[in-house]
C-alpha cells in the first residue's frame, strides 16, 4: 500500500485519492518529527518512517452490515440418489 502524510493543502492529490484518516491527539508530534526527516534530491525519505500501529478512533459505518458472498454447494450433494 502506498500511503499519503501531509501537511498542508495538497490539490495535486484533489480527485486522484482517497482521505480515510486523520492524526488526532498526542500522535500529532510523530506527525511533525515524520516532516523532519531527511530526504534525497527526489525528496523522498533517506529512512522511511514506518506506521507500527493504528486505532480506529471513529467509525463512520458502524451502523452498516456486512454482506456475505453465497457459498456455492458442489453439485454432488444436492443430488437425488438413484
Amino acid at each position: 500500500s502506498q500511503f499519503f502524510i501531509v501537511l498542508n493543502r495538497t490539490p495535486s492529490l484533489d480527485g486522484k485519492h482517497t482521505i480515510f484518516g486523520k492524526v488526532v491527539g498526542q500522535t500529532i508530534y510523530n506527525l511533525v518529527r515524520i516532516s523532519e526527516v531527511e530526504v534525497d534530491k527526489h525528496d523522498s525519505p533517506v529512512d522511511p518512517p514506518r506506521i507500527i500501529r493504528a486505532d480506529l478512533v471513529y467509525d463512520p459505518f458502524g451502523d452498516l452490515e456486512p454482506r456475505y458472498k453465497p457459498v456455492a454447494i458442489p453439485k454432488s450433494l444436492t443430488e437425488k440418489p438413484h
